[in-house]
């Protein structure tokens, strides 16, 4: 919750223009975080105290993926698929299954072949 829903929401009070994309094994998993982060943001507590720093774009305000008229983003995938956003910041939360942990080939797959990015704040 901190990093995925609460952490994008804090970062665009002072850098709205900041692009997020958010990764998971499970792809519902980060969708499922997008909600969270997005309907805090829309909520009344969020606007009374920031609504002046940004608004979310209306015609890119999805579920997997919403924009804010500062050009900042937050998009999600699931591990291994990339796109072709560009991020500035990379998360990626549980990279695998409980089940997919006990492999070591899967292990390495998710330590060498999941989304890759850098980003500072």
């Amino acid at each position: 919750m901190i990093g995925c829903v609460f952490m994008p929401a804090w970062v665009w009070i002072n850098q709205p223009a900041y692009r997020f994309l958010f990764s998971s094994y499970k792809q519902d998993y980060a969708i499922r975080d997008s909600v969270k982060c997005r309907t805090l943001i829309q909520s009344a507590w969020y606007r009374e105290r920031w609504g002046d720093r940004f608004s979310l774009k209306a015609d890119q305000n999805e579920m997997g993926k919403f924009e804010n008229d500062k050009t900042g983003s937050r998009e999600t995938t699931s591990v291994g698929t990339g796109t072709g956003s560009r991020a500035m910041l990379v998360v990626v939360d549980d990279p695998m299954s409980v089940d997919q942990s006990i492999s070591d080939a899967e292990r390495k797959r998710a330590n060498d072949g999941g989304v890759s990015g850098t980003g500072r704040l």
